[in-house]
């Protein structure tokens, strides 16, 4: 694509057999990351073969995304990650049966911050999104939703040391993204939400590990559409609930109160795509 050859790992769960259509889960790696990285970290291949959905790690461009930020350092060009994206679901669905209802991405910081740009700009292909430590890129902020709408599972850590919780300038002048909430907020005046958020306080399971987690929920959404927020009280810039966590930054909190990856394929599965969009 654009000259360059672009690259992704996919998993294919035993129990495919074609006979079905299946869903497609997209990973994205974190900004420096791999496709072959965060499928060993998160652990969505186990999932798969128990469920049966099929999932792809894509890799960015010198291992990097193009998420609206605007940053100088994402300036490069030729590259649209949106058009590789299109191409590579479009191949997928060449080879696999795909339900095309249920198509959903998720992502971790550069990858969470994708999740956001891809939805806003390929809608009628993303049901459902869940970006991880990273929230919608300012330039963004703005931006509509043409029709329909996008499902949201986010998780944010209080204690992030890379992605401010509350918004404002990424540390290394990497640009400047909405916080938390305001990201929340955004996504369900785009869905047609409740205006405020119903919130629960979420048993705290390891005491250990020095964090609380409390869930926002806007619901009430066009075509049934949420926003789910999960504060992580402590937490920092990871991926919650993964026995081992190596992202960038050493001393980063993993929140064990909580499986992300187990809570976003339960979201997902909530949030097909309504029937003949």
């Amino acid at each position: 694509m654009d000259g360059r050859t672009r690259t992704y790992q996919l998993h294919v769960p035993a129990v495919y057999d074609g006979t079905r259509p299946a869903a497609l889960v997209l990973v994205f790696h974190g900004g420096g990351g791999s496709g072959a990285n965060i499928a060993r970290w998160t652990g969505f291949d186990a999932l798969s073969e128990r469920v049966g959905f099929l999932v792809v790690y894509p890799d960015g461009v010198n291992r990097h995304w193009i998420d609206g930020r605007n940053a100088p350092f994402q300036n490069r060009a030729g590259v649209d990650d949106v058009a590789f994206i299109t191409a590579l679901l479009d191949a997928l669905a060449a080879e696999f049966r795909i339900d095309s209802r249920r198509v959903y991405a998720a992502g971790i910081s550069n990858g969470a911050m994708f999740c956001h740009f891809l939805a806003l700009h390929l809608p009628d292909r993303i049901a459902a999104i869940a970006p991880v430590a990273g929230g919608l890129p300012e330039p963004e902020a703005a931006a509509p939703l043409p029709g329909g709408s996008v499902a949201v599972i986010a998780f944010n850590g209080t204690a992030d040391a890379l992605v401010p919780f509350e918004g404002g300038p990424i540390v290394r002048d990497r640009g400047r993204v909405l916080g938390a909430r305001a990201t929340a907020r955004r996504w369900a005046d785009l869905n047609g939400c409740a205006p405020r958020p119903v919130s629960a306080a979420l048993p705290d399971l390891d005491p250990r590990d020095g964090t609380t987690v409390t869930r926002e929920t806007w619901s009430g959404g066009r075509d049934g559409a949420e926003v789910v927020l999960y504060v992580i009280e402590g937490g920092g810039h990871a991926w919650p609930g993964v026995e081992k966590w190596r992202y960038r930054r050493a001393g980063e909190v993993v929140s064990r109160d909580i499986d992300a990856t187990a809570l976003i394929w339960e979201f997902f599965e909530r949030h097909p795509r309504p029937a003949g969009s």
